[in-house]
Parts: C-alpha cells; sequence; structure tokens
C-alpha cells in the first residue's frame, strides 16, 4: 500500500495522483513511426506484461490519449492504433494496457492549509472534501490527516522513478463520477472553458474588465462554441454565449474541464485534468514570489508543471521553460499582463 500525500491545494492534490497509476492504464494513441522504430513487437521495453488486446483493462468507453513522449518532429502524421487495442506506446516502449501485473493502490493523506502553511485566501480544501472527491476512485482510500511517513515516501518516489522514463505525463486517476457529478451541455457544440481568478491569491487576481475583454474575444473568435466562465465569482462575466460557472461541486468542475475542446488557465488545478485529457490548454504563470517567496520560475516549472513538459497541447504564456529543471518568468503579477497578450 502506497501512500500519496497532497499538500493543502486542489492542484497538489490531482497532481499526485496523476503522477502514479491508479487503476487501469488507459489506451494510448501511438505515432506510427515510434511503432516501427519499435519494430512492431509485442513487448519491448516492458513495465509489466498484462491483458491482450481487447482484453480485460481495455474499456471500449475509454478516450484515446496522446503520446506525451511522441515521435520526432517530422515524421508526418500520426495514425492512431485501433481501438481497444490495449497497447501503450510512448516511444520508449511498450506496456499493456493491465492493472501493472499487481494490484496497485494507494492511500491519500491530507495536510490542509493549517497544517501545511498555505495561505487561506488560496483556496485550500478541508480534509473533508479531499475525502469526497477521492471516494469515487476505487483505487484509492483516504488515510486521514498528517504527515506521511518517511519510508512511505521513499516507496512512493521509487515507484514513480520507475514508471516516469516509460510515461513522462500524467496518468487518468479513473474517477467514477456519480450522477450528481454531471454538468449539463450542449454537446452539438464546443464547449471552452475559462478559468478566472477575480478572486484568490493576489498575483493571480485580475480585474474584472481585462477578464471580459479576453472572455468576449474568445466568443467572437469562436462563434460556433459555447464559453464557459469557472469561477466562484465569475457572475460579472454573465453575457450572451457566456455560461457562468459559479456554483459546481470540485466534482462537477473536474468533469467540466474534461469534456472542454480549450481551457485558458492561470495556472490552477485544471492544467492536471486537461493534462491526463490531452487537451488543449493556455496556462497563464504570473510571477507569484510576491504571494509565495519560494515559487520562483524554476520551482514552479519543475514542480507544479510535473507530468506537463513534454505535453504538446500545452501553451505557456508567462514562462519560458530550459529543459525540464529551469526557466524564467516574463512577466510579473497578472497586473501586469493585458488582453491582447492572452487573445
Amino acid at each position: 500500500m502506497l501512500t500519496i500525500q497532497t499538500w493543502g491545494g486542489w492542484g497538489d492534490a490531482l497532481r499526485e495522483v496523476s503522477l502514479l497509476p491508479c487503476g487501469r492504464i488507459r489506451n494510448a494513441e501511438c505515432g506510427k513511426p515510434a511503432l516501427e522504430r519499435l519494430g512492431q513487437r509485442d513487448q519491448v521495453g516492458c513495465l509489466v506484461q498484462g491483458a491482450q488486446p481487447g482484453g480485460e483493462g481495455s474499456r471500449s468507453g475509454d478516450q484515446p490519449q496522446a503520446d506525451p513522449a511522441g515521435a520526432d518532429a517530422g515524421d508526418g502524421a500520426h495514425q492512431p492504433i485501433p481501438e481497444r487495442s490495449g497497447v501503450m506506446c510512448h516511444g520508449l516502449g511498450q506496456m499493456r494496457n493491465s492493472e501493472w501485473g499487481m494490484s496497485l493502490s494507494f492511500t491519500v493523506r491530507h495536510l490542509p492549509h493549517e497544517l501545511a502553511g498555505v495561505r487561506a485566501d488560496a483556496g485550500a480544501p478541508s480534509a473533508e472534501a479531499v475525502q469526497d472527491l477521492f471516494s469515487r476512485c476505487p483505487d484509492i482510500q483516504w488515510d486521514g490527516v498528517g504527515a506521511v511517513p518517511q519510508f512511505q515516501k521513499y516507496l512512493t518516489r521509487g515507484l514513480r522513478a520507475l514508471i516516469e522514463p516509460f510515461h513522462p505525463g500524467l496518468f487518468d486517476p479513473g474517477f467514477v463520477w456519480r450522477a450528481e457529478d454531471e454538468v449539463p451541455l450542449d454537446t452539438a457544440r464546443r464547449n471552452i472553458v475559462i478559468q478566472t481568478h477575480l478572486e484568490g491569491l493576489p498575483a493571480k487576481r485580475w480585474h474584472v474588465e481585462n477578464w471580459r475583454a479576453v472572455v468576449n474575444g474568445v466568443r467572437d473568435r469562436n462563434p460556433d462554441a459555447c464559453i464557459h466562465v469557472l469561477d466562484p465569482a465569475g457572475a460579472a462575466l454573465a453575457d450572451e454565449g457566456i455560461v457562468v460557472q459559479d456554483r459546481l461541486t470540485f466534482p462537477q468542475a473536474i468533469r467540466l474541464v474534461e469534456q472542454c475542446s480549450l481551457l485558458i488557465s492561470v495556472d490552477s488545478w485544471s492544467k492536471y485534468v486537461a493534462g491526463w485529457k490531452n487537451i488543449p490548454q493556455l496556462v497563464i504563470v504570473p510571477d507569484q514570489t510576491p504571494d509565495y517567496p519560494q515559487l520562483t520560475a524554476s520551482t514552479t516549472w519543475r514542480y507544479s508543471f510535473r507530468g506537463l513538459h513534454k505535453n504538446r497541447n500545452l501553451k505557456l504564456l508567462g514562462l519560458v521553460p530550459d529543459g525540464t529543471k529551469h526557466a524564467r518568468y516574463t512577466f510579473g503579477p497578472m497586473s501586469d499582463l493585458q488582453p491582447q497578450d492572452v487573445l
């Protein structure tokens, strides 16, 4: 039994569970050139042997996930492998769609902001809210509140170090959603989610008129889409063709992001949801050192974007990475940004 520790915020909680394979590994879309490099053999670089194509662990309802490692630039168009093939390819090897040949379950231990020293205005959830969310994942059990024993930290880190070279992305945690978690959407239209920050951390706040210019600009450029503003304080942005989602539960907010075709956010938890669903996203990353001096650009890129470093559908505004460990900010807090910079 491996223990995952969350440090106060929703983003931290989602990152930690999606960096490790909770339950079945999803089918993946793989570029043909990568398959050719592997010789199209059944098992190359396998971590664990598992279900045969179309067998246990391959579900017809699973959506193909883009290959985060991918083929080299210039390899040509990607050809998806057949649905329910049960194979994942990440350029370094194939892994059979399985439960990793063993029962992998995790416990979650939570440190709410009172213990972790996170500012209250950062929106840190209560332990009860975290427990409620992860009750929807059959491979995660609640372990309460408190620090994780050192030996459990070493075990979890060791497993992660083993997996990451073969899966340099995020796993879908495999939430089993309830009826009350669903958000009514017009499936005949594209759904674009803009997660604004009208309240919360000062470095992430942006004046309502700036957000109105961005939201209206996105709507005008996408007349066929429904624009969803995800913000508990977003009522002021309501307009024709714009739906303000200000009363969602957190599971409902995740479901909304999972089903969108484009996400625009300010360095929030939603980037992990878009990451494990391979949804195109623009993440605005302001300089947060006025609130958290330890969040330098390199620290933010190394830890906050862990699992997203090689995501082809991720675009950044305000953060310029240099490899996987170093980065620099290109502007200060959100107040330094203009709507046209986003549009």
